[in-house]
């Protein structure tokens, strides 16, 4: 029973592995980067179009959870899906990733000039709000 479990772990992280390596290759960037620790977020925030000091946010307990959210939707509009594929990927990201990397749909960077400024703008300052009362309350 212990091989068999240990069987069904390795595929789900070698099916996550080929998923985020497509999802990188499909979004102009190597694939290989999918594979290296903070490197592949770095990218990752370069993919759905935001500044690099993300990353240093994600270090900010329950801030990290509110920001990958953004990520996963940005991710999940750039490639032309919608908020429930958003929660399908927080969810059940070893089926919707794949679906993602292995469908025919295509990367989109010009879907975030759609999103106007004042959404944009809503964003960070909930972000910065969200931030400054983790900090505090914490």
């Amino acid at each position: 029973m212990e091989n068999l479990s240990n069987i069904i772990s390795l595929a789900i992280v070698v099916l996550m592995i080929a998923s985020l390596w497509k999802i990188y290759s499909k979004a102009g960037q190597p694939g290989w980067a999918s594979i290296v620790p903070l490197y592949n977020f770095l990218l990752l925030l370069k993919i759905v179009k935001k500044p690099w000091w993300w990353l240093l946010l994600m270090l900010i307990p329950i801030v990290n959870f509110v920001l990958i959210i953004i990520v996963y939707h940005r991710i999940s509009v750039s490639f032309g899906k919608g908020g429930g594929f958003t929660v399908g990927i927080l969810l059940l990201p070893f089926v919707f990733l794949p679906i993602l990397a292995f469908s025919d749909v295509q990367y989109q960077a010009e879907r975030f000039k759609l999103i106007n400024k004042k959404s944009n703008e809503k964003e960070y300052i909930f972000i910065r709000n969200y931030c400054c009362y983790a900090t505090v309350f914490l």
